[in-house]
């Protein structure tokens, strides 16, 4: 203590335990010695000493302390000494009011500051030391600065040689006391190499090498990844990683579709991680051109075809596209009817007959080969030009004003073989059925809104609308909806509720809600989110999304609190009333990956290149939603497992391409959720992929032509759903009823018997 005739300056020690929360602040009390009551010192104080004022001169006073933190206030400390008020020039040791921090962290050539805080007397004299050697304020590199209770030392560019352990010394004659922190100097790590290398396109056979200089202090762990397996040294991949040369190299060594992928460099060490990918890409014949294959008519006797190029272009550009053509009724051949450059995505087909129906399709070629087509549905070649159907709805109006609105509609299903020309928008009273109908405006084909004016306040108008090509007027279109004429602006009305909170991880909240009933006669320009703890009484802005998007994930939450969520919708105006939750929610405590996908895994081979696989889902999703399934396959005589496909969580079941017939596989199948992915279900033995009795190869070319959801590459889905497990139930339960079954849609149940013994 240093003591006046008024006032002293208090010093103690931080609590050696904050019971999982740290110290926000400290009380201090005081009293006369010989009084009973305590008197709180009001001042806010969040350091180990505070200067105490306006005491009485010659009265003995005795202190004591308390430290604060979330969970509420700590026992008392040991009363101070009793202390009489008169000036004192007490002696005493040197002791750090703030101490340097344990550990300091900071980046390479950054400027760097120590500060402390001590008192004593007489007045201490200071000293720092790096590694135990006192450092010299004589350097360029350093500064040394004291101001009153203050030390602060700063290091102008801290390269990797001021890492190590720091302290800070104040002395005088009555004692000394010491600071010690730790400095390190950390850098993420980071890689460099050839741009080119992001994604490269390799034939098959060849040797693949990519190579990265590695940055980063400590030096980085570096692993390389395709997809979720690390990768090791095997017969055809080399990994080098130099310590010493800071070098990574990555050899893939006669280059195979297997090895097509995303390759993952994964550098990681104190101070953070980095991933870099890389695309390699196996020049061979394209994919198919994009669905759909639109069919235009193109004039008498001709359709005309329009495509988007393949995804996949095999890794060589598109030299042309090659147009085939089936007549169904005659059940002839398919032939080429036309070939057009790469860079061409219709064509026009000719000489068709009126009335036929015909079927097309358009594959693409590079120089590796020819793709599997493209098909169109069977379009029937029309001979004679038609008026077109009626524009449909629904309509919506928007800008009301008391003499007119704005209006906007959707285009006729079929234009009649003839582009459209314009639209004629027609206004009559509402109830008059004298068919007295008043032309309002028309637009060219090209806009699907229009302005009506000159209209009367307050009074209800029915509508009609037209549209026209070059053979005549369609029939109209009457909307059910009658428009009474006046001003609707004002602030939307509230997100309908109730605000739906789901997919619940131990950090994240999912939340959906509904359009309000009314935007106010104006466009909704965004929702704003917010949230709030509990025992707060201040909202907290989350996020502004658009007015089409109706749900919104949360991240970054606590489990350890509980919350409440409001939406609040907006237009030019202004703000809604908020829709807010119903009950504050709390996260999940503890979110995991998802357990093994329930077996058995059913395999069958279905051609002589490809298995159809079968699992169900996972007894539990570790309290988080599953997101998908990841599947993988490897050669039974290799090592290396490859990721062949990902499906959503509603597909069970997945057809698997491109295997050698006769070949031995194995497959196994890990759910996926926003924690990780499971375990793997695995397939206890490898499956042979054989011709199935019967298969013949035109059965395959029938079934692609009847079904074309089946992608090239190495895997493929279908929706259809396989069998999924329901329940559980003790053997004396003799019924059970299933929920959730959608109206008009076929179900079909099994029942399994589990028991040591089914006979005697």
């Amino acid at each position: 203590m240093n003591v006046t005739n008024n006032s002293l300056i208090l010093v103690w020690q931080a609590p050696k335990k904050d019971n999982g929360s740290p110290v926000s602040n400290y009380i201090v009390e005081y009293k006369e010695s010989k009084a009973k009551n305590w008197k709180e010192y009001n001042e806010f104080i969040n350091e180990q000493h505070v200067k105490i004022r306006n005491l009485k001169h010659n009265v003995c006073y005795v202190f004591r302390v308390y430290a604060v933190n979330k969970a509420g206030k700590s026992l008392p400390s040991v009363e101070s000494e009793p202390v009489t008020m008169k000036q004192q020039d007490l002696l005493m040791a040197p002791t750090f009011i703030q101490p340097l921090p344990a550990v300091m962290r900071t980046q390479p050539f950054a400027t760097t500051t120590f500060e402390c805080k001590s008192i004593g007397n007489p007045t201490p004299e200071i000293e720092w030391y790096h590694n135990d050697e006192q450092i010299d304020d004589n350097d360029d590199n350093i500064i040394i600065k004291h101001d009153r209770h203050s030390s602060t030392l700063i290091i102008k560019e801290c390269s990797f040689e001021w890492s190590g352990n720091y302290k800070c010394l104040s002395r005088n004659s009555e004692g000394e006391a010491i600071t010690k922190t730790k400095l390190s100097v950390e850098e993420k790590p980071y890689a460099r190499f050839n741009n080119d290398a992001i994604v490269a396109k390799i034939k098959q056979g060849n040797e693949h090498l990519i190579e990265c200089e590695i940055h980063g202090f400590p030096a980085p762990e570096i692993n390389w990844y395709k997809g979720a397996l690390k990768l090791r040294n095997t017969a055809n991949i080399f990994i080098d990683n130099s310590e010493k040369e800071m070098m990574t190299k990555l050899v893939v060594k006669n280059f195979t579709f297997e090895d097509a992928g995303i390759y993952t460099l994964h550098l990681i060490n104190s101070a953070g991680e980095r991933k870099y990918d890389f695309e390699l890409r196996m020049l061979k014949r394209p994919g198919p051109p994009e669905q759909p294959i639109r069919c235009v008519a193109g004039g008498e006797n001709s359709i005309e075809l329009s495509w988007n190029p393949p995804k996949d272009d095999g890794g060589s550009p598109i030299l042309s596209y090659l147009i085939e053509q089936y007549e169904t009724r005659m059940g002839k051949e398919w032939f080429e009817v036309g070939r057009v450059n790469g860079n061409e995505f219709s064509h026009t087909i000719r000489h068709l007959t009126a009335g036929l129906r015909y079927r097309f399709r358009v594959s693409s070629i590079n120089e590796f080969g020819t793709s599997d087509p493209a098909m169109t549905e069977s379009v029937v070649c029309r001979k004679i030009l038609e008026r077109p159907s009626p524009p449909t709805g629904p309509i919506k109006t928007s800008d009301h004003t008391e003499s007119s609105f704005n209006l906007h509609w959707n285009p006729p299903e079929y234009d009649g073989n003839s582009p459209l020309i314009e639209y004629l928008i027609e206004t009559g009273e509402a109830n008059d059925d004298t068919g007295d109908w008043q032309r309002s405006t028309t637009v060219d084909s090209e806009t699907l809104t229009a302005k009506i004016e000159n209209l009367v306040k307050e009074k209800t108008y029915q509508l009609r609308i037209t549209c026209r090509n070059e053979v005549g007027w369609s029939d109209p279109y009457y909307p059910e909806t009658m428009i009474t004429v006046k001003c609707r602006y004002g602030t939307p009305t509230p997100p309908v509720g109730p605000l739906e909170l789901n997919e619940m991880t131990n950090a994240s909240l999912r939340i959906v809600w509904k359009p309000p009933i009314s935007n106010g006669g104006l466009e909704l320009t965004n929702y704003i989110i917010e949230r709030k703890l509990t025992f707060e009484n201040t909202w907290i802005r989350e996020a502004i999304v658009n007015p089409d998007q109706l749900t919104y994930t949360i991240p970054n939450l606590s489990s350890k609190y509980e919350y409440n969520v409001r939406v609040i919708a907006e237009n030019a105006l202004g703000q809604s009333d908020p829709l807010e939750s119903e009950y504050p929610v709390q996260l999940c405590k503890d979110a995991t990956p998802p357990g093994i996908p329930t077996a058995p895994l059913e395999m069958r081979s279905v051609s002589p290149s490809a298995i159809m696989i079968e699992w169900g889902k996972p007894e539990h999703d570790g309290g988080s939603p599953i997101t998908g399934y990841v599947i993988a396959a490897k050669d039974a005589r290799r090592t290396m497992w490859i990721q062949v496909g990902k499906v959503d969580s509603t597909v069970h079941r997945l057809q698997i391409k491109d295997f050698q017939e006769n070949r031995s596989y194995k497959i196994r199948v890990m759910a996926e959720n926003e924690i990780g992915l499971s375990d793997p279900l695995e397939s206890e033995e490898p499956i042979t992929v054989i011709r199935p009795p019967g298969f013949e190869e035109q059965e395959a070319v029938n079934e692609h032509l009847e079904r074309d959801d089946t992608l090239s590459l190495s895997f493929t889905t279908s929706e259809t759903t396989s069998w999924m497990r329901e329940a559980n139930v003790e053997a004396r339960v003799e019924s059970y009823t299933v929920h959730s079954l959608l109206k008009r849609k076929e179900y079909f149940f099994s029942l399994w018997v589990n028991a040591d013994k089914l006979f005697k």
